[in-house]
């Protein structure tokens, strides 16, 4: 089984999820990990008009989106009343890695140990339908995070923030 995918027959049929969705921020999120001095910086991405400019946009990582798709499969309610992770027994941290379950089949498994398709799929990211730009909020460090304990003021530094509202595709 060179694919990694099990054989399919009319007992064991072939599933195709395809998700669209979009995914609304109802509140500032921090979606980077990148740093400037003092100040701590969300991930943009340039794109190209047809006017030849550039835009930045917000953009949500591959890594990120599948976190975030994972729950809304994970939160899912399903006829019974309970949600589809409950159902299929499969949840954070620890997933089944069933190539059967709809969530472990496109996401794969978050088990070291165990392998799923999925480390061979490759997932895009999303880039955010709005041209919002992220904000800059002035925020203190506490204390206890800094590493010289003789100085007990905290650190001032800046976080960016993508806009409440920012919707992107995933």
């Amino acid at each position: 089984m060179p694919t990694g995918l099990p054989k399919t027959d009319s007992e064991n049929p072939r599933l195709h999820f395809d998700i669209y969705a979009i995914l609304e921020g109802p509140q500032e999120l921090y979606l980077g990990d990148e740093v400037q001095v003092n100040v701590n910086l969300v991930e943009m991405i340039k794109l190209e008009t047809k006017g030849g400019q550039a835009l930045e946009k917000c953009y949500i990582s591959p890594t990120k989106r599948r976190g975030v798709e994972r729950r809304c499969l994970l939160w899912a309610p399903v006829k019974s009343g309970e949600l589809l992770g409950d159902k299929q027994a499969c949840g954070i941290p620890k997933t089944c890695a069933e190539p059967s379950c709809p969530i472990c089949g496109p996401y794969g498994a978050l088990d070291p140990g165990k392998r799923t398709l999925i480390g061979r799929v490759t997932h895009g990211g999303g880039v955010a339908v709005q041209n919002l730009y992220p904000v800059d909020k002035q925020r203190a460090m506490h204390p206890a995070r800094i590493v010289n304990q003789k100085d007990e003021t905290p650190i001032p530094f800046k976080r960016q923030y993508n806009q409440p509202g920012l919707l992107y595709p995933i």
